[in-house]
């Protein structure tokens, strides 16, 4: 008898952990349509490139706003970076652009709805290949602050935008994931799940036409959602149940058709809480053998020291799962929100990771990590980087799992690797400011000068003159010798100001070097320059 209740036990054991994920058939399945909603779409093209801060240094700033998520992509044709990221205290998002591989940043558009909601969650995906749009999903807090996906997508020439939604119903959603295919197919994807509760809480969701209609397929206790393509016809799924003792991975062979999910598999299970799963193959064909990694957050036995885990999948050992690895692990810091990536480069083996590591006392100062490995070797992490400069705090939201650090990649940079987004962080890492590194960037000390080049063009207009030439407004101009002496000062405003070799009482300056400064609306600075009679 005994026997008889264990093995009852038993199976009720692997049904309760097996329950997840998406199942086969077109039970579940409602085919292509519109969704409407009482909804507006408005917005601003702002195309103004962002200055410098005052916190000069290797990071480029972006945004100042406090944060509530963000999100990036990047164009595979031309290198360019865009960026979308949403404000906890304004109902707008905003749409951020570099064309130089991140160094400088434009605002491009500023988005709301009517009526108006805040934007908890964010992501992006670009189409470049097959649609030619920059595709951006919010989600909106819907009617009685339920929860529904609304999205923009832009022309990459920031000529056009037009709005569509995802979903509109009486669902609580308050997590999701998107991602495209890389065949000329038009596909959009997108994962989104209520996370009040289990169940049938899930919902996947494809587009072949821009957005315009949407089919829809129901999922089965997922938690903390992530989705990403392959190169061919692979979708890839990871995600915890409700109760986070198990992480799941689950494969679609045909662009996420009903019908073709291969059986799930469970990646860890214990009495240790997981969070955060990020998945990512590595850029090579077939999708279906490419190594693939999972990484996630894991409360070593719920005592609230949090570590980065990950499991591993390679084609090399028969396509199976080597599970439980540590990629960075300590008793005495903390380990948050990973990000993995692939390089959208065919045949390439590489990803690049990022996560947070912090004192969890909230007191010390906490960094951002990246690390590569690649299909050869995808046991073997190299090179740790920090990223955030020094003694600066990063900032996240741990519970509803936003403002992680962000991989992003540019083809044709001058060095290897991704470049990462992140938020700086003030008081118990709040997220506030928008930040980007990459191991291109030029020094502090390079990109100051690039940026004074920019407002400040010297040209000798004959023997005794010299031209100043402003490209913004500029107050404060003044010039001084190298010991630092006032020589010449200017009240005016113009863009251009012409300097015959005076001082200012009149009298001719030798010639040798001299020290221009000037103020804009945001910082001061100085510039040398030769004078010659």
């Amino acid at each position: 008898m005994k026997v008889k209740i264990l093995i009852i036990f038993f199976f009720i054991f692997l049904i309760q952990k097996s329950d997840a994920g998406f199942i086969n058939g077109f039970d579940n399945y409602q085919p292509p349509r519109e969704v409407r909603a009482p909804v507006e779409l408005l917005g601003t093209l702002i195309n103004q490139e962002v200055e410098y801060p005052y916190d000069w240094g290797r990071d480029a700033l972006i945004d100042t706003s406090l944060l509530y998520d963000f999100d990036g992509d990047y164009d595979e044709d031309n290198g360019w970076l865009w960026v979308v990221l949403a404000p906890p205290y304004d109902s707008v998002f905003r749409i951020y652009r570099s064309t130089d591989r991140g160094i400088h940043w434009t605002l491009c558009y500023e988005f709301r709805h009517t009526p108006r909601s805040l934007y908890p969650k964010v992501g992006m995906v670009l189409g470049r290949g097959d649609s030619n749009y920059v595709y951006v999903f919010v989600l909106h807090r819907g009617s009685n602050n339920t929860g529904d996906i609304l999205g923009v997508k832009i022309k990459f020439d920031l000529s056009a935008f037009a709005g569509f939604i995802v979903t509109w119903d009486n669902d609580t959603i308050n997590d999701f994931s998107v991602c495209k295919d890389f065949r000329s197919n038009y596909g959009l994807y997108c994962i989104a799940s209520n996370e009040h509760r289990g169940g049938n809480n899930t919902k996947f969701y494809r587009s072949f036409n821009y957005g315009q209609t949407w089919d829809s397929q129901t999922g089965y206790n997922i938690f903390d959602p992530h989705i990403v393509f392959g190169t061919g016809s692979n979708l890839f799924l990871t995600s915890v149940r409700p109760t986070r003792d198990t992480l799941f991975f689950q494969r679609n062979n045909n662009y996420g058709a009903p019908g073709s999910w291969r059986d799930l598999t469970i990646l860890h299970s214990s009495a240790s809480r997981k969070y955060c799963p990020k998945v990512s193959p590595a850029f090579t064909t077939p999708d279906s053998w490419a190594t693939t990694w999972v990484l996630y957050e894991m409360d070593w036995l719920n005592t609230g020291d949090i570590d980065i885990w990950y499991a591993v999948r390679s084609h090399a050992w028969g396509d199976t799962w080597r599970r439980s690895n540590m990629l960075s692990v300590s008793t005495l810091l903390d380990e948050r929100v990973p990000d993995v990536k692939y390089y959208k480069s065919i045949g390439n083996i590489y990803v690049n990771a990022s996560y947070i590591i912090y004192d969890s006392s909230y007191t010390e100062t906490s960094y951002v990590y990246s690390r590569w490995s690649d299909a050869n070797s995808p046991f073997n992490w190299h090179e740790i980087n920090k990223v955030n400069d020094s003694g600066t705090q990063v900032g996240t939201w741990f519970g509803p799992k936003t403002c992680g650090p962000k991989i992003i990649y540019s083809p044709g940079a001058p060095a290897p690797g991704g470049g990462v987004l992140y938020a700086r962080g003030y008081g118990y890492y709040l997220p506030k400011g928008l930040y980007f590194d990459a191991p291109w960037f030029p020094s502090a000390i390079e990109r100051e000068k690039e940026y004074k080049t920019k407002i400040l063009k010297i040209n000798n207009i004959s023997q005794k003159e010299i031209a100043f030439q402003f490209t913004k407004e500029v107050s404060e101009i003044a010039i001084y010798n190298l010991e630092g002496k006032l020589v010449k000062s200017f009240i005016n405003k113009e863009k251009q100001i012409i300097w015959n070799g005076k001082d200012n009482f009149g009298r001719d300056v030798a010639t040798g070097i001299y020290l221009i400064k000037f103020k804009t609306d945001k910082r001061k600075f100085t510039q040398k320059f030769i004078y010659l009679r």
